[in-house]
């Protein structure tokens, strides 16, 4: 998870990603700002694991469910959700094409940034991350 600080206390120049997380002071979610301080993406996810350097890149966020459990997906620097589904757990290939993902049944799968499976849920019982563009 990622340590956000106050935007009184940060300075954006000098950051050297493309969007910088920020939480909002009411809501206490999570979105984007540019270096000018506008929103890029507004602010609606409950946690932020990666960064966007750039606009090609996308970022793994969770929400808050009713039970208290966050289910992750993947934005794009847009704002839009690559992923029409919630995931359990999604780890990112280095090049950020293809996704290990345990689905809310504990189903673990690959899936491509189309979100086509590329190694269907239920084959593996355990796959682990990525290795030289390998799961």
């Amino acid at each position: 998870m990622k340590i956000i600080v106050d935007t009184k206390d940060y300075n954006l120049q000098e950051d050297k990603r493309a969007y910088i997380p920020f939480i909002h002071d009411n809501t206490g979610l999570i979105g984007f700002i540019n270096k000018r301080g506008h929103i890029k993406i507004p602010f609606s996810y409950n946690r932020v694991y990666d960064d966007f350097y750039n606009k090609e890149d996308v970022v793994r966020v969770a929400l808050e469910d009713s039970n208290g459990r966050f289910d992750k997906t993947i934005i794009s620097a847009d704002g839009k959700m690559l992923f029409k589904e919630r995931y359990k757990e999604i780890i990112m290939s280095a090049d950020k094409q293809r996704f290990v993902v345990v689905n809310l049944k504990g189903q673990m799968g690959v899936l491509n940034r189309e979100e086509n499976e590329v190694v269907p849920y239920g084959k593996y019982d355990w796959i682990d991350g990525f290795r030289n563009g390998f799961a």
